[in-house]
């Protein structure tokens, strides 16, 4: 015996109706796209103030390690000047005997000083038998180092070991990372000369970073992405100077005149 049609339609129709009024499934989240930021970079040191160069460089020393290199050049100042006085006491110090303050008022020096640094990179220990040696090289300039920066001491004659190059002219160097300053005393400056107005000389020699210069001292060090900026002080006083070129080659990074 079969159910009536319309008892079926009866039982189907509810079940259709509920069917109908099941609540629809939410809808699945799609998955939204994350911005991605950038990742934080250390920046460099700002330049301080009274900067008129910078040189940047990156040294590989035969073994791998890697030293970010910066030197910054910072405004004369006459010899008479309570701002030259830390420059001084150092280059009376270094240059006992060489120099002295009736040399320096005598002969119209100012002081600029260069702020070098060398800081590592990665975890390679940098060789101390393979230094950094710092441009400029003494000669148109006295020089007197502090902090990590040394200058080496060279016998004129080895027949003649009381005999030495005098302390004043004497390279500069950094055997490992670190930073320091160097002093420049540039005699004539508070003056002018003929080819720079006064407290100019500091753009007649170069500035920057180069490999041994000892001979028969072999070195492994490399540098690579040399850069040099001027900045708008260093504009006004005298950069670039006369005979002014960057020297950027893999054994020698440097920029300036040509003294």
């Amino acid at each position: 015996m079969t159910a009536p049609r319309s008892l079926l339609a009866a039982l189907v129709l509810p079940l259709a109706l509920l069917a109908g009024c099941a609540p629809e499934p939410a809808p699945v989240p799609l998955p939204q796209p994350v911005d991605e930021q950038p990742t934080p970079t250390a920046e460099a040191d700002p330049l301080p103030e009274d900067a008129l160069l910078s040189v940047t460089a990156l040294a590989t020393a035969a073994n791998g390690a890697q030293l970010e290199l910066r030197a910054v050049v910072r405004t004369p100042q006459a010899w008479n000047l309570p701002a030259a006085k830390p420059g001084l006491d150092r280059v009376f110090e270094w240059c006992d005997g060489e120099v002295d303050q009736a040399t320096v008022e005598a002969g119209n020096f100012t002081i600029v000083p260069v702020e070098y640094s060398a800081t590592p990179v990665g975890d390679s220990v940098w060789p101390d038998v393979d230094p950094v040696w710092l441009v400029p090289e003494p000669g148109r300039a006295v020089l007197a180092a502090t902090g990590s920066i040394h200058q080496v001491e060279l016998g004129v004659d080895s027949n003649e070991p009381g005999d030495y190059v005098p302390h004043c002219l004497q390279n500069a160097i950094l055997s490992s990372e670190g930073e320091g300053i160097v002093y420049l005393g540039f005699e004539g400056d508070t003056q002018g000369t003929g080819d720079f107005p006064i407290g100019q000389a500091w753009a007649s020699v170069r500035y920057g970073f180069t490999k041994g210069l000892e001979e028969g001292v072999p070195s492994g060090i490399t540098f690579e992405d040399c850069a040099a900026t001027i900045t708008p002080l260093g504009e006004q006083s005298g950069a670039p100077g006369l005979d002014w070129q960057e020297d950027f080659q893999t054994g020698y990074c440097a920029v300036g005149g040509s003294l």
